[in-house]
Parts: structure tokens; sequence; C-alpha cells
């Protein structure tokens, strides 16, 4: 049994048909076996940012139990930027296929994620979960149809947009036409004019009393409450989209509380020791949202998904001194840098030994057939689409499910690169090529495996994972805490430019990118090329538009917000109730309140379902 609830004509109650949702949508079958499905997503955090990667400066002691004792992911690929990878995570298809292969959605643009596509949360809902989204967006808002509560999320606490000030909570753009791409080198910013407004909600309700509240601790708090107000028995999906390590806005990128930066001088540089800090809140979040898995009795039927969203930014003008170091290139490239990405599953389910290791090709677009498949329903329900399913090879260690994985094709930035078993092929370049470099670490990177060790042991998750009887485990064993990646031999001393020629990478002897061999195996590349035409010819174009004046804060308020309302009702823009709706809502709600009182009276559980629907 499917259920499906259209919003479209009734936008003035979103509450009244969360509550039927409640009640009314799943299969009986569904409640008590259906996982809990937790995915956190990082934004800009550096392959070397988590210190089970062997980052020699921040231990990320939370990240890093669950990662030992749970499911490392050693080739996850996201795409090279944010919306780009949201999109893939919420469609299960590259973005060539839905005109989000160029770059981010600007707060300024009047694009969002195509309404004719069903997304992860819709497509859980027909098996019964209900869906929460803490965080960011970053999938267009211009309108209203597409924002998080129409596109299949119960409850939205966070941000439309791309990034916030950790703190006030408001967005910058530049006043003038044109997209944000800003080297911080060559910006003067203080002589700019800018948009500036507000981008922290619930639901449609803006936040304005959370000013002066760091917003990774706002973030972690609100994933709590939905958790503590969950009814155990609905499987639930909860999103929790960081900011976090992401700069912060133009004026002040980096921003941690001091009680974060305390323990990082060491590193001696002063941006990377607010970085530094930015990334412990994450890690204090992950904790907190384990434990409150736990006091919630919720934790043995969970499967916990970290990962990031992509690569570093360093180049920007909102850089965040993160690394990737030692893959090539950053944030926005086709390089390693920009799209090897950390990634772990945790979950009782899977039942494998510690420190286990996933080795095969994974890519962002398959979480959705993944998590559709783990909530019980068919693959062949989803259609064509890019992802796959991996549950199977992640719980019995199979073959891995794909081999081989589209990393972007960006006509605008005339650049393609793919990757096909260990080999990978990359066309043209982001840009001029300026950012295919090895970036190093910021700081003093003088590295003490007793930190991160530490750490992880006396982390919320090793703690929690012990008393549940379980063994715990922290590091590959007594001696070695972690392995960084090992870039192999550099063949020359001149590294290879793709907008010149082609490279092709042999990435499991080579995985810094150091060594072209497209001379020496022409056939290879020839038959990359191939692929990479036939993806081409299925490709749609991308869907990015110029500013829109229209978006300014200051005509709405003070608030980023969905400023294209005036369109005409063909456009889909939500208009004011009939009578007929209106007859239709008093039955419905009249409905709710007698399932409110069987609820009441058959589970004891109406004043958390009140909770919640709040």
């Amino acid at each position: 049994m499917a259920c499906i609830i259209s919003f479209s004509h009734f936008h003035f109650i979103p509450s009244a048909f969360l509550l039927l949702h409640l009640f009314s949508c799943a299969p009986a079958t569904s409640i008590g076996r259906s996982p809990h499905i937790i995915f956190i997503l990082a934004d800009d955090l550096g392959w070397n940012d988590v210190s089970y990667h062997g980052s020699p400066q921040i231990p990320t002691g939370n990240i890093d139990a669950l990662a030992w004792n749970g499911l490392r992911l050693t080739q996850y690929y996201t795409q090279p930027i944010c919306s780009p990878s949201r999109s893939a995570l919420m469609t299960g298809l590259y973005p060539i296929h839905t005109g989000m292969q160029n770059f981010v959605i600007d707060n300024r643009e009047g694009r969002g994620l195509p309404l004719g596509l069903k997304l992860l949360p819709e497509w859980l809902a027909d098996l019964g979960y209900t869906n929460y989204l803490v965080g960011k967006w970053h999938l267009g808002f211009y309108k209203k149809e597409y924002t998080p509560t129409r596109r299949g999320f119960h409850h939205h606490f966070g941000f439309w947009g791309s990034h916030v000030d950790y703190f006030n909570h408001t967005a910058s753009y530049p006043k003038n036409p044109g997209p944000f791409e800003l080297d911080k080198d060559d910006t003067d910013t203080a002589s700019m004019e800018w948009l500036t407004g507000l981008d922290y909600r619930s639901g449609f309700h803006p936040l304005w009393n959370y000013t002066g509240q760091y917003s990774t601790d706002v973030l972690t708090s609100e994933a709590v409450r939905v958790i503590e107000n969950h009814p155990v028995e609905r499987p639930m999906f909860l999103y929790l989209a960081h900011g976090a390590p992401h700069a912060g806005d133009v004026h002040e990128p980096l921003q941690a509380p001091d009680d974060y930066t305390t323990g990082f001088q060491d590193i001696g540089h002063e941006d990377r020791i607010k970085y530094a800090g930015m990334v412990k809140a994450l890690d204090i979040s992950v904790g907190e949202v384990f434990r409150a898995l736990k006091n919630k009795g919720m934790l043995e039927n969970s499967v916990i998904v970290f990962s990031s969203d992509n690569g570093p930014d360093l180049e920007r003008i909102i850089s965040n001194y993160a690394t990737a170091w030692p893959l090539r290139g950053q944030k926005e490239t086709p390089w390693e840098g920009g799209v090897k990405s950390p990634a772990l599953i945790w979950s009782p389910l899977l039942n494998l030994p510690s420190r286990a290791t996933y080795d095969g090709l994974v890519h962002i677009t398959d979480w959705l057939p993944t998590f559709y498949h783990l909530a019980g329903g068919a693959d062949s329900d989803l259609g064509q689409i890019d992802g796959v399913d991996n549950w199977n090879a992640f719980l019995n260690q199979e073959q891995p499910q794909r081999n081989e994985l589209l990393i972007n094709i960006d006509p605008e930035e005339d650049y393609a690169a793919i990757r096909d078993g260990n080999f990978k092929l990359i066309i043209g370049d982001f840009g001029d090529g300026t950012y295919n470099r090895w970036y190093p670490i910021y700081g003093n990177v003088s590295w003490d495996s007793r930190k991160p060790r530490d750490a992880c042991e006396t982390s919320v998750v090793s703690r929690i994972i012990a008393e549940t009887g379980r063994p715990t485990v922290c590091g590959l064993d007594a001696s070695s805490y972690a392995t960084p990646i090992q870039c192999g031999v550099r063949q020359s001393n001149e590294s290879c430019d793709s907008i010149k020629n082609p490279c092709l990478f042999d990435l499991s002897v080579d995985p810094c990118e150091y060594n072209n061999l497209a001379e020496h195996h022409p056939e290879i590349v020839e038959r990359l090329r191939a692929k990479i035409s036939q993806y081409r010819s299925t490709s749609l174009p991308p869907a990015n538009r110029p500013s829109d004046a229209r978006s300014d804060p200051d005509l709405h308020g003070g608030l980023w917000t969905t400023w294209a309302e005036s369109a005409s009702p063909q456009e889909g823009t939500p208009q004011s109730p009939t009578a007929s709706q209106k007859s239709v809502f008093s039955m419905l709600m009249s409905f709710v309140n007698t399932l409110m009182d069987v609820a009441s009276y058959a589970f004891g559980e109406r004043s958390s379902i009140q909770n919640l629907a709040g």
C-alpha cells in the first residue's frame, strides 16, 4: 500500500496533513520493521579533515567511533559542489539529467530542483516514513513549491540557501548581478554592495530570535528535539544537513565559539584554528544525535550515514581552510580533492566486524535506491535512475554494484570526467585550471596519534556502543591509529594539464593523480571518451538563470524568501483556498480530531504527536 499526499491545494494546513500521515499512510506491516534512517551531511568537509583518515590536527572522536565500529567507504564520490550533490542525493540522478550540473543555486536566482522529479523523502513517505530536514536545503526557494515541506519533508528547520552567518543567520550576496564566484585574494569585499537577509526558519516561519546562538549547536538541538518527539513505532528519515564546516557569511567566514577552539592553538594558523573549532562542533553534534537515538530506544533499529557533500573550498571568497591533502584539487573541480569525500555507515543491522571497509565504488546517487530498499520498497518502483542499491553489497561484502561513475559533464565550464574501474579520465577543467593543484595543510601538521585515539575512546559514541555490550575499537590496531593515503611515485615534475590534453590516471596506484597515462593507453582514453559521449547524449542543458532583482531581502522585510509568488496560477503558485477546499478542510480536521482521540486511547501518545505536529 502506498500513500501519496499532495499539498498542492491545501497549503494552509500542513500540520493537519502531517497528522493524517502519521496515522493513515503506512502499511501496517511496515511499523516496527523499517529502520530509522539518519543521514548526516557535512558541508565542504575535506577528505583529510577526519582523524580516521589520518588528519594530523583535528581529532573527530564521535565520527571516528562510527567509522571504526561501522563501515568505512573508501571509494565514495560526490559532485564537485553543493547543489549538484544535494540534487543527486534527493533524486538518485546524475546532475546532467536534472540540469543541475553547473553552478549552485544562487539565493538571487529563480530556479529550483525541477518539480517533475520525485524526491527521496517522497519515496520514503510512500512507505510510511515521517521525514525531517534539519539544516541546509540549497535546492531552490524562489517559489513555495520548491521548498522542503513541499518536496516530501514533513518538517524543516534551518535555511533554504547556500550558507548563513553562524551567529546572526543572515546570508549576503553581491548586489550587482553575476555569479558569486570571487577569489579571496582578488576581492575587496568592503567596497562592494551586498544584498543581506535572514535565512533561518521553521517551515515558512522566520526565526529572528536565534541571533547570537551558534548555528551548529542550534541545528543539533533541533535534531535532538525531533528524535525526542518522534513516535518510536513510526519509521523516521532524519536528514541533518549541517552548514558546518562550510564558511559562514562573507563578512566573517570562519566562526566558532572560543570553547570549541580551545586545544587547537598548537596548529599555529588562525584561520585553521577557527576551522578546527567548526569541525569540533560538528563532531559533538554527531555524538548528541547518537545519544538521543539511544535515549529514545531507536538506536538498535537505525542506519546512520555520515558524508561530506564535496571537497574543501580553498580559493574562494568564503574559503573554509579545510584540507583534502594529499588529494589533488578542491571544491568545484573534477579532481579527487573535489569529489572524493569521507563517508561511513553505522548500524546494528550491518552486523559486520569492527574496522570493516567497503572498497567498491559508491556515488551519492546510490543513497536513494539503497534507502528505498531498506524501507521495504522494490528497486523496480524507481524506474530509470543513475544510483544503485548497495545494501546487500555493504551487508555481505558482495561484488560491488557499480564499476563506473560519471563525475560530471559541465558544458559551461567545458569539462567532463568519468571513473571506470581504477581508471579516471578528465577532459577540460573547472575555470582556467588554477585549482587543480595539491593544496598543503594549513598550519602545524605534527602528528600525535594519542590525541585522536583518546578522542575516539572517550567519545559519546564509543561509550554508548560499549553500553550495548558490543566490543568497541578505535584505530587500525594498537600501534597505528590511521593510515593516510599513499600517493605512489611521481614520474615527472610536470603535472597534467587537462585543458590542453586528456588526463588519464590509474587510481589504484596513483590516487593523488600524479602521472598521466593517456599517451600509454590511448585505447582506454577512447573507450572512456565514448562513455562520456553516451552520457552527453542523454544530458539536459544547465538550468542556471541570471540574478533577479526581485530577490532583494530589503523588498521582503529583510528576509530571503519565496520572492516570485506573483507568478501566474499556471506556474503553480499557491492560491487562496476556495469555499470547497475550506469545506474539505473542515471535514479533514474533524477526521483528524477523531484520529487523535483514537490514538490517545490506543497508544497513549497524543502529546508526542501534538508536539511533532507543532
